[in-house]
Order: structure tokens, then sequence, then C-alpha cells
């Protein structure tokens, strides 16, 4: 979602969070969305962070 494709262009991180949010139960696992949402913040700040 969030890499551009020659259909589509790239999504931002909040856009593609919103969609897999609205898509639990239907396009996404209930599940599988209730930890993505807990682990979000953190994966966000690690891709975001420079390297040390």
């Amino acid at each position: 979602m969030t890499s551009s494709r020659a259909y589509r262009a790239a999504l931002s991180l909040e856009e593609a969070y919103k969609r897999i949010i609205e898509g639990s139960g239907s396009q996404f696992s209930s599940l599988l969305v209730e930890l993505f949402k807990k682990v979000f913040p953190l994966w966000k700040e690690m891709i975001q962070s420079p390297l040390s």
C-alpha cells in the first residue's frame, strides 16, 4: 500500500493505516488488524528514525 505501483500512487502511512482498519473483518482478519493496531506506533517510529 505504501509503495508506488504502475496502476496507483503510494499511500501515506496514515492512509494505509486507515484502510487496514476499515477493512477489518472483510478484507483483513480482525485478529490481525487488532495486533497491527498495537504494533503500528512502534513500527512507524522504527522506520522513521535514522539508523544509528
